[in-house]
């Protein structure tokens, strides 16, 4: 309804995005002073502190500007003849400036519009990074455990609740956050403080509302620097806001809290533009003055011997860091989720009046729940540092990432061997050997023997007919052990036979399409996206005979359905068996009416099984390429055929948009002619015809390819590499 009323604005604002997006590679362009430094230790890395718990840094940000700028996608895209004449457009639009455009140029080219702009190309010029101090890692467990206490008082009386939330809120803390910019020459910058300070002081602090918070408002001048903040504590607090029964709560906070205070600042020392949150208020004052850098923590180490110019992304994170955010996350899970829930079970036993021994199930289910959490725990890895980072190489871009923890997921394969069976130009394609863990089968035990307990309890609970009560006792009491037989058959013979524990999942786009049902032709055949799941087999025989005992279960549970209710299958259905077709690849498995239910020429849902392999798909056409072994040809250049390896990575990109192209073109075709406008600017810009659109599309392509690779080293740490290449 707004745009619709103001038509004016709504092409203005059309301008003046068109006027950024093309004129972008202008504005950072050539015109960006740029001060490269020699030694990563004139960086931000040199400043951090080296007991961080996290740190990203982006140095070089003027090369990585001029990557995107002068890379293959944008040279494409401003190349192409729509897009040419669109620049021009706008550009004769601007400089003619008519209606409410000349007042923007006007406010752009105001000098307090330009000094900002300026500043702002300058803090987009050498190096921006975020860190936060090693306080992070008590807060982000101290939030969650907030978080759980909440979770706990809607069930508790307002004398027992107060001291809760009081105390859950005193045991909480500000972690400091520091956001910054290097900047070659901060006298600009130290002039908009300036400026900010007097509006905020005599603008904002005009108004009655806001002089409180003003008041808060601190300058502080100091050697090669200066700050402006606000010290958020309780006296800022309204005592308005609170019901005067919850006067008490508020007293005690402010009590609580009287020596607490949020400090948020903005200011520059050491050459660096700083935006900063804490507890503390004088983290900019103190920027910089580190014992220990983070540049010499030993585990960036592997980051020395790059060039410092290539580098283009660092980001860093603690083992303290990576623990305490497993803590906060998943720490006791199954335990903090049971107090979460013991509230609503006494509300649900005293709705429904049930005689449940709510005592005796709890004790129950805190005894499981610590259980499950112990086993949880044995599998987490020990923590380790963590550091990746990117860098520029002919044509793109390359990177490493470094896990110093363990890795219980993961294990190396020499070769990873389903890599022969990758199919030929996947657009997407993902393989990797899983390390097996006997925990799971633990669990897996605890689970089939208490679960019954506990389900029995919930039926009681939650059913009060008599009759569908005792039915769904009797379903779970006949049930349950046809479920224990279906997972012995996975754990016993389905699993073992699969035992190499790799898997990969490949999605290509070779299957053609010559036309759709009811539907105009289209010009080009249109290709059908092609998913299929390979898993390496062990014992093909151990594995057809465990499918066999599955279709046997499965005939179990028709008999108990039957059994509870008589007229709910007929007499004569039985679990139909899938036809079998041998093939020159190996045995595949289907059922007829799936595959004429989709009139699509190739389309065959089904598992093929040979001597190896076991192959899940639906495309008859990648199964078969699947099932052929060949040598992979895409995949980066270090990893050799004999390379150890957990885990490899594909992404076609321009093979996506390739696929996608003639998707858009027969869509484009059933509304508009290819060579009449799509669209409609109101006359100020030129409209794309479909042709322009396609040849906008087919820019995409040049996003190129991107690869990874895992492996476990002798060390123990996880060393993942990466390459993205433009096409």
């Amino acid at each position: 309804m707004f745009f619709h009323r103001t038509a004016g604005c709504r092409r203005t604002l059309l301008f003046i995005g068109s006027f950024i997006l093309i004129s972008g590679p202008v504005l950072f362009s050539g015109t960006l002073a740029k001060a490269q430094s020699d030694k990563l230790s004139d960086t931000a890395l040199g400043l951090i502190p080296q007991n961080a718990a996290f740190a990203i840094s982006s140095p070089n940000l003027q090369d990585a500007w001029n990557d995107f700028l002068t890379g293959k996608l944008v040279t494409r895209i401003r190349a192409v003849p729509y897009v040419k004449n669109l620049e021009a457009e706008v550009e004769r639009l601007w400089e003619t400036a008519p209606g409410p455009i000349a007042q923007a140029k006007i406010q752009i080219q105001s000098p307090i519009a330009q000094d900002l702009i300026r500043v702002s190309k300058e803090m987009l010029t050498d190096e921006m990074f975020i860190y936060g101090e090693h306080d992070w890692c008590e807060a982000i467990e101290g939030l969650m455990a907030f978080q759980s206490k909440m979770s706990s008082v809607a069930e508790l009386g307002p004398d027992a609740a107060i001291p809760m939330v009081v105390s859950a809120i005193e045991e909480l803390t500000i972690p400091t956050l520091v956001i910054g910019f290097r900047l070659q020459d901060t006298a600009d910058f130290r002039n908009q403080l300036d400026t900010l300070e007097a509006f905020l002081r005599y603008g904002i602090g005009a108004a009655e509302e806001a002089r409180p918070f003003i008041q808060k408002l601190r300058r502080a001048d100091f050697d090669d620097g200066q700050a402006l903040a606000f010290t958020l504590d309780t006296s800022l607090i309204p005592a308005e806001a609170f019901e005067e029964d919850d006067s008490g709560m508020l007293e005690t906070l402010t009590e609580k809290l009287k020596d607490r205070s949020i400090s948020i600042a903005v200011g520059v020392n050491q050459g660096c533009v700083l935006l900063t949150l804490s507890e503390r208020s004088d983290v900019i004052q103190t920027f910089g003055t580190v014992e220990s850098s983070l540049m010499q923590h030993p585990s960036l180490e592997v980051l020395r011997a790059n060039e410092p110019e290539a580098l283009r992304g660092i980001s860093f994170a603690s083992a303290e860091w990576q623990e305490s955010q497993y803590n906060a996350n998943l720490g006791n899970y199954f335990t903090n989720l049971y107090h979460q829930l013991s509230g609503l079970m006494d509300v649900a036993v005293e709705a429904n009046d049930s005689e449940v021994d709510l005592d005796a199930w709890k004790a129950d289910i805190e005894r499981d729940a610590a259980w499950l959490d112990d086993q949880i725990q044995a599998l987490v890895p020990a923590w380790g540092d963590a550091l990746s980072y990117s860098y520029r190489v002919n044509g793109g871009f390359e990177g490493y990432a470094y896990n110093w923890s363990s890795n219980p997921l993961m294990e190396n394969a020499t070769p990873l061997s389903l890599l022969r069976h990758a199919g030929t130009n996947p657009i997407l394609l993902w393989t990797a050997k899983q390390r097996p863990a006997e925990q799971v089968d633990e669990i897996c035990d605890y689970l089939l023997e208490h679960g019954p307990a506990h389900i029995r309890r919930i039926i009681e609970l939650g059913e009060k007919n008599d009759r569908d009560r005792e039915s769904m006792l009797k379903t779970l009491e006949t049930g349950w052990p046809i479920l224990v037989d279906a997972v012995s058959i996975l754990r016993n013979k389905i699993g073992p036979a699969m035992d190499e524990h790799e898997a990969l999942v490949a999605i290509a786009a070779n299957w053609m399409l010559p036309e759709l049902p009811d539907m105009p032709p289209p010009s080009r055949p249109l290709p059908l996206p092609e998913l299929s799941v390979v898993w390496k087999l062990r014992d093909r025989e151990l594995f057809l005979s465990g499918c066999d005992e599955l279709y046997r279960v499965f005939d179990r549970v028709v008999e108990l359905v039957r059994e509870l209710e008589p007229s709910a299958i007929p007499a004569e259905y039985s679990i139909p068996r899938p036809m079998e077709a041998e093939t020159a690849r190996g045995t595949s498995y289907f059922y007829r009416e799936l595959n004429d239910a989709v009139p699509l020429d190739g389309f065959a849902p089904q598992l093929l099984v040979t001597d190896e392999l076991v192959l899940l798909g639906y495309s008859e056409r990648h199964l078969a390429d699947l099932a052929n072994s060949r040598v992979l040809t895409t995949r980066p250049a270090w990893m050799q055929a004999n390379s150890p390896t957990a885990m490899m990575s594909l992404v076609d990109f321009a093979a996506f948009f390739s696929a996608v192209r003639p998707w858009l073109e027969y869509g484009i075709s059933l509304n508009f002619e290819l060579n009449e406008p799509v669209g409609d600017f109101g006359g100020m810009l030129p409209a794309p015809t479909g042709n322009d659109l396609l040849q906008i599309w087919d820019c995409f392509a040049s996003i190129g390819k991107a690869a990874t690779t895992v492996q476990i080293q002798t060390g123990g740490e996880t060393v993942s590499r990466w390459i993205w290449v433009e096409q």
